[in-house]
């Protein structure tokens, strides 16, 4: 079993069977339209919609999860059944702790050409909120990954209670640790995984985040996402 699979499994543990720590996360950290109190399920960027998958983005989410290209840092490529679990498994996450990796669409199209999100992920033994994100092959190249990876970066400080977010790749993926240093994140910590290939693991804290990015220096970034920012310090 990957450690990623275990993860999962862990998170699910604590929110699914936890009552109290799952009211609580709820109640204080799930995101919600500050004007229906329903669940957030898109946010917007310049060129981009970030939305909640579904079942209808099995072809798209395939053509990139599958490509070799895009996957020859990952342990291995997508079988359709592994894209499928990927939907399913995003959908429950955001039923539970209310985020995961959401379908990336170019807004004057509607086209999906990747994913993008925030997950738990155990990186060197420990749980951390990873960012992490894939785009289609001829998409690339575009500064697409760059402009989702930032939304969620945001989307995280002013949602949850998570004191920094982060991103980890394989040392000789640069174009993922570019993206990672684009929106802020530093190098914090190198290790050897669990089969054996050097990784980086960069991060930026929500005081990092709030000096450059935060809602305080960025009122219009508060105008264009309706958010309900949690009144948890973080820890």
């Amino acid at each position: 079993m990957r450690i990623w699979d275990d993860c999962d499994k862990i998170i699910s543990v604590i929110f699914g069977r936890n009552l109290f720590v799952c009211r609580l996360w709820h109640k204080y950290c799930l995101p919600v339209n500050k004007f229906t109190g329903e669940r957030i399920k898109k946010m917007e960027t310049e060129r981009l919609v970030l939305r909640e998958m579904t079942s209808d983005d099995f072809g798209a989410l395939y053509e990139v999860l599958a490509d070799s290209d895009i996957m020859k840092h990952y342990p291995y490529t997508f079988d359709e059944k592994r894209v499928r679990n990927r939907i399913n498994k995003n959908i429950e996450r955001y039923r539970i702790p209310g985020f995961g990796l959401w379908a990336v669409c170019l807004k004057d199209t509607g086209e999906m050409i990747g994913d993008c999100g925030l997950t738990m992920q155990n990186i060197d033994g420990f749980i951390m909120p990873e960012i992490g994100y894939h785009i289609a092959k001829k998409h690339q190249h575009k500064g697409y990954a760059k402009e989702a990876a930032g939304k969620c970066r945001d989307w995280a400080f002013l949602n949850t209670p998570f004191g920094a977010v982060y991103s980890y790749m394989h040392k000789d993926n640069i174009a993922s640790s570019a993206t990672a240093r684009a929106n802020g994140m530093r190098l914090v910590k190198e290790f050897t995984d669990t089969d054996g290939a050097e990784t980086s693991v960069y991060g930026i804290t929500r005081e990092e985040w709030d000096k450059k990015w935060g809602v305080r220096n960025n009122a219009d970034n508060m105008r264009k996402t309706e958010l309900h920012y949690s009144a948890l310090k973080p820890y």
